[in-house]
């Protein structure tokens, strides 16, 4: 795996936008520790369109991508409408 993407929630109302992040990956389901990245998706909130996260290529089972700053929010939730990841 080399990238990730991230598609906000496209509604009028924009629940929970991901505004900055935290990307991990892991072998084992109970291990997902290696921080594969960490960033904001700059403007969101004005143009929530597909974000994508780039790092070097990783083998892994598990990805865990932790909202560290959310947009809009409504109980600790997020919105999303896709997510993907993109192999080389």
């Amino acid at each position: 795996v080399t990238s990730l993407y991230y598609l906000p929630d496209q509604s009028e109302e924009n629940n929970g936008i991901i505004a900055n992040y935290e990307l991990y990956a892991g072998t084992e389901e109970n291990a997902v520790t290696t921080l594969l990245a960490k960033g904001e998706f700059s403007n969101v909130e004005h143009n929530p369109i597909r974000q994508e996260i780039h790092f070097a290529p990783q083998t892994a089972r598990y990805l865990l991508l932790k909202s560290t700053k959310t947009l809009h929010e409504k109980d600790g939730k997020i919105g999303l409408a896709e997510l993907g990841v993109i192999e080389p």
